[in-house]
Parts: C-alpha cells; sequence; structure tokens
C-alpha cells in the first residue's frame, strides 16, 4: 500500500477539500481531548469507542473544511 512516513495512504481519496492536515489537527485534538478518558477504555471500552467518535466528530467540525447546516 501507499502509506507515507505519517501512517497516511496517499492513495485512498478524500472527500472535497478535506485535507491529510485537517485530519492531523483532528487526530491531535481527539488525543489532547481523551488523554483524561483512558480509564474508561479499561473499565467499559465500547463507551470509549463511542466517546473518541464524538470527539472526531467534534474535531472535524470545528477544524475540519465542512460547517454544520441548520435544517428546518
Amino acid at each position: 500500500m501507499g502509506f507515507d512516513g505519517d501512517g497516511f495512504n496517499r492513495e485512498v481519496p478524500l472527500p472535497p477539500d478535506l485535507k491529510i492536515s485537517h485530519i492531523r489537527k483532528a487526530i491531535e485534538y481527539i488525543e489532547r481531548e481523551t488523554t483524561e478518558l483512558i480509564e474508561v477504555y479499561f473499565e467499559q471500552a465500547n463507551v470509549f469507542s463511542g466517546l473518541v467518535g464524538i470527539f472526531g466528530v467534534r474535531a472535524l467540525h470545528s477544524l475540519g473544511p465542512y460547517k454544520e447546516t441548520q435544517t428546518s
């Protein structure tokens, strides 16, 4: 596979306007914000997985090129 030094496969197409830098910043945000929640992983891995997913959505929303739209 075409993984680079950072572990990203450059052959995988990304959605329009999403860059590796957005993903990298989102990963850094998730790692920073969930560090204190690691005990949850040891007790309830599935709950921790859900929390990481929530932080991931938050990170991509705030750091990525896409903005939330309001629906009626």
